[in-house]
């Protein structure tokens, strides 16, 4: 199943959010990925493209409540050098 229209949509979607916003008053962009249980190659590449897109902004991506599995990719990959992420245990030990 090819999903990448769907991170497509979601990527556009975010980046028009952002270009309506003030980039004085919107510093950072936080993706909450409570309900996101895997990530395909696919949704890796619509995140790099948003993260450049933040960063071209002047503003920063944050990615929270990442599952153990996604975040294992993160790691994998060595994409958590590229990413500010933060899993639910290190969310609650902030709290």
């Amino acid at each position: 199943v090819n999903r990448w229209p769907l991170f497509q949509q979601m990527s556009t979607a975010i980046s028009d959010q952002m270009d309506r916003s003030d980039p004085n008053r919107v510093r950072e962009v936080v993706l909450d990925l409570t309900q996101v249980a895997w990530i395909s190659s696919d949704g890796l590449n619509a995140l790099i493209r948003l993260h450049a897109s933040t960063r071209q902004t002047g503003r920063t991506l944050r990615l929270v409540s990442l599952s153990e599995t996604v975040a294992d990719v993160f790691r994998m990959t060595r994409l958590e050098r590229t990413f500010e992420m933060e899993s639910p245990e290190q969310e609650a030990s902030m709290a």
